[in-house]
Parts: C-alpha cells; structure tokens; sequence
C-alpha cells in the first residue's frame, strides 16, 4: 500500500510540475507572438487599424475616437460633405490638409491624420467629444437652427 501511495503521489507531482512547466512556456510563447502596436499597417480593417493607432497615444479613448469617427463620417472613408466640403473619415476641411500625411484617399492616412488634429487641438479623443457635444448644446439651447442642423466640430 505504501508504494502504491508513492507511486501516486510521484505521478501527482509529475503532473504538477508538467502543468506549471506547460503554462508557464505557454505564457511565454504567447507574450512572445503577441501582436504589438508597432505593426498597425498589418491590419486592414479600418476599424482594427485605427484602434491600434490610436491605443498607442490613447489606451483608454478607443470609444471616444470611435464615437467621433462615426459621427463625423459613419466610418466611410470616401464620404464628402455636400455643404461644406469636409472630406473623409474625420471629415477635413479643406480635405488638401491630409495631404502632409499621404495619399487623402487611404483611409489610414485619414486616420493617422485625425489622430495627430485631435492631439494638436484638443490633446484626447475625450476632450475632443466632450467639446463637440458642448458645441452642439451651445447651439441648441441658442434655438438659433433645429436641433438637428446643430452639427460639426464648431
């Protein structure tokens, strides 16, 4: 009885350290092949490749940047503003100020552009929605138009 007990518990301890040795390469594999943000450009959703760049200045404005892109644009990269012009994901204006970051067209660079706008002007994402929204109060509570014509960055 007293073997069978040894063998059992050898066995038991060889499966632990097996179990601890397996989680702990497998932990190490996965921080080893993990994405980076470094890459951005290797995503081709727009959508993934503007949360990449943007968690790289802002970890925790993805859902502020995304409010702003889908309210300015609908996420459509190709998008134009009958009135005024305004182009793009970010809705540019004039669309020619993309051009320092590449082709107006690629969405990428719209993103990549917008990103560095809402960095120059209102330093986050969050500051950026929380100025727009406080615009389109101003405006609506000034009865000046209806409510829905309350609308852009300014």
């Amino acid at each position: 009885m007293r073997n069978n007990f040894r063998k059992a518990f050898a066995i038991l301890f060889l499966a632990t350290v097996f179990i601890i040795i397996g989680v702990f390469l497998g932990t190490q594999t996965t921080t080893a092949f993990a994405p980076s943000f470094t890459s951005c450009k290797d995503y081709y959703d727009i959508k993934a490749y503007a949360q990449c760049e943007v968690e790289k200045h802002w970890p925790e404005q993805w859902e502020s940047f995304s409010w702003i892109v889908k309210h300015e644009s609908g996420w459509a990269h190709t998008v134009e503003n009958k009135t005024s012009g305004a182009y793009g994901l970010m809705q540019a204006l004039p669309r020619s100020k993309m051009a320092t970051h590449g082709d107006i067209h690629d969405p990428q660079v719209q993103i990549r552009w917008g990103i560095d706008y809402i960095k120059e002007r209102y330093k986050s994402p969050a500051r950026a929605k929380a100025f727009h929204i406080e615009q389109k109060r101003k405006c609506i509570e000034k009865g000046e138009v209806a409510p829905e014509k309350c609308e852009g960055w300014y």
